[in-house]
């Protein structure tokens, strides 16, 4: 197992080792194929990440260094009714969100970490519930300040819980000498359904079922935890649909754009009019933005009774780069690429849907690539199967495309984009009809001058205030931008009301001020740096106190040697005493204690003020020095 440098620092191996330990690293590094660590977040409270499904194969989570947290899914699915609205969309929520985020401390048990905490809050509210997966990806930083690839980089396959990314930033210019690729790594395929006879009358009826006589979906943005919707022709979000009974094709996997409907099955529409094609997944082109991209859902297996079916092919899954520049010198046929795979052919069965694109996240400004090895990005959708019989039975549905997404204008020299959708299978080696395509126009899932995708702001506050006033201090740091604030407060952190608000620079000094609050209250400070883009700080909490909490008793007064101060808590701060002309006198710092005595044998006799100051209040109580 290659495991990455960072890893033995960190679990302290002797030292006697560390030799014979880099021989082994320089010896396997070229063979490395991924650069990131992964886990599944199982609970997020604030900063806290509570982690399992820990994978630090060829990375390490990291005090100080940045994550991506990422929804891969959410409870999104809308209609589970026995039909063909079964599949849809209900709600986006957070499904597709990602932001960058730094890790503040990283705590471990048996040498595996089990928490992270991060320096300030998500600005997402993202979700850990049964239908959902969040992940967190490190996002290293390579080279210093350049870097040149040393292998392939690929990312590793989702899994469920983990996988399908791979990410990075480079200080200034990333030297491409590899290909990089999350080809077939998002959602996974649904499998051919078991080899099951069924009439032939074409049960077309059949949209949701836990029998796998029929094609199995592929997987979506919905993490499914229902047998009974694991089976049959509708789609699953953006996974497509089994093959229904018999010989049905499945449905293609979708992303930008939704997937095609599989072919109709054995001996075509004359013999399954309606059909009993699986369904394709549904398009998410008006969900994407620069904060949101999805994994390309996976196809729908094909249906079979004489164990000639093939499943559908995976999604394509997820890359993101943060460089100046990406350059290339003189190594040929280099791609950049998220391609759903291709369902594999039949024979005289079902064959399974392709998978869809996936997504490509590029912060680059500029490209400088050779023109005798041109450059290649692309996030297509695979191809359905095709059905290597004689006779019709059915093809599988063509992915739908994915999606790329420049912070630049579109490269054009040396440089090709595509996304493109796959294509239908054939339902027999005549062609005589087919399965649909992917949807809609190719290469409409590239987007361009998409601001500040990966870029990593955040917002440094504090407080300080007296019985009379709340003063907040805060700076937004990032990439340069002016955006929208507003500084909000509250008594239980879900409830928040406007203090102040209105725009500022990345880098400037603000200030906020607001008339003193009794209570326990928490502030916070949230920017908008750009459309779909949230910024928060983390929450501050004000406590206003009052004379009545801070001073029980003070006794006895007249005194001639010394006074007592009971005090209602523990008490950090200073106590003064002041004469009637109103000079200070004395001076005394006080820490944790409830019990206070103070000499007051030297002074003379007469009316005197002690006051006690906390960085939250100071208050002033009238005492009188007795003759000795």
């Amino acid at each position: 197992m290659l495991l990455h440098p960072k890893f033995f620092w960190r679990r302290s191996c002797f030292l006697v080792f560390l030799p014979f330990i880099m021989t082994l690293l320089q010896t396997h590094l070229v063979r490395a194929q991924s650069v990131n660590a992964y886990a599944r977040v199982t609970l997020q409270d604030d900063s806290l990440l509570v982690i399992s499904n820990v994978d630090e194969t060829h990375d390490t989570f990291e005090a100080d260094e940045q994550v991506i947290l990422i929804q891969v899914q959410d409870n999104t699915l809308g209609s589970t009714s026995n039909s063909a609205a079964f599949g849809g969309l209900g709600s986006i929520g957070a499904a597709g969100l990602f932001e960058v985020m730094e890790v503040d401390e990283v705590r471990e048990t048996d040498g595996i970490p089990d928490t992270l905490i991060l320096a300030v809050n998500p600005s997402i509210a993202f979700s850990t519930g049964s239908n959902a997966r969040l992940m967190v990806v490190t996002y290293p930083q390579l080279g210093s300040p350049h870097y040149t690839t040393a292998s392939s980089l690929s990312a590793p396959s989702w899994n469920g819980h983990t996988g399908g990314v791979i990410a990075f930033q480079v200080e200034n210019n990333l030297y491409l000498e590899h290909s990089i690729s999350a080809d077939g790594a998002g959602f996974r395929a649904g499998d051919h359904s078991a080899n099951q006879y069924q009439p032939d009358d074409c049960n077309n009826t059949v949209y949701r079922d836990s029998d796998d006589s029929f094609g199995e979906k592929g997987e979506g943005i919905h993490f499914r935890t229902n047998a009974n919707y694991r089976y049959a022709r509708g789609r699953m979000l953006n996974g497509g649909g089994g093959g229904g009974s018999h010989n049905g094709g499945g449905g293609g996997g979708s992303n930008y754009t939704a997937g095609g409907l599989g072919g109709a099955g054995w001996n075509g529409s004359s013999g399954c009019n309606p059909s009993t094609s699986g369904i394709g997944g549904i398009a998410l082109s008006g969900y994407i933005s620069p904060t949101r991209v999805f994994m390309g859902g996976g196809g729908g297996g094909g249906q079979m009774n004489n164990s000639a079916g093939t499943g559908g092919g995976n999604g394509g899954g997820l890359i993101f780069i943060k460089a100046d520049s990406i350059l290339t010198s003189s190594t040929c046929n280099l791609t950049l690429s998220a391609n759903g795979d291709s369902a594999a052919n039949a024979g005289n069965d079902g064959a399974g849907g392709g998978g869809g694109g996936g997504s490509i996240i590029l912060e680059v400004n500029g490209y400088d690539v050779s023109a005798s090895c041109p450059l290649v990005i692309q996030a297509n959708g695979g191809d359905g199967g095709d059905v290597n019989s004689g006779s019709v039975h059915a093809g599988g549905g063509g992915g739908g495309q994915g999606s790329i997404l420049f912070s630049s204008p579109q490269p054009t020299t040396n440089v090709t984009a595509h996304t493109l959708n796959g294509t239908g299978g054939c339902d027999n080696t005549g062609c005589d009809s087919q399965a649909d395509d992917g949807s809609g126009s190719d290469d409409i899932g590239i987007l361009t001058g998409m601001p500040s995708l990966l870029a990593d702001y955040a917002i440094g506050a504090s407080i300080a205030s007296t019985n009379e006033q709340v003063r907040l201090e805060w700076q937004l740091t990032g990439e340069p931008v002016q955006c929208a604030y507003k500084v909000q407060r509250s008594r239980d952190r879900a409830n928040w009301q406007v203090v102040c608000e209105g725009s500022t620079m990345t880098g400037w000094l603000n200030s906020c001020e607001d008339h003193n609050q009794q209570g326990e209250w928490y502030y916070r400070v949230v920017a908008y740096p750009h459309p779909g883009r949230t910024v928060e700080s983390a929450h501050l909490m004000h406590q206003a106190q009052t004379a009545e909490k801070l001073l029980v008793k003070m006794f006895p007064n007249p005194a001639v040697e010394q006074i007592q101060l009971r005090l209602a808590q523990d008490f950090i701060g200073e106590c003064r005493i002041y004469g009637s002309d109103g000079r200070m006198l004395s001076k005394r710092f006080i820490v944790n204690t409830q019990v206070v005595d103070i000499d007051v044998s030297d002074l003379s006799p007469g009316t005197y003020q002690l006051m006690l100051m906390t960085p939250y209040t100071r208050e002033s109580h009238r005492f009188i020095k007795a003759q000795n």
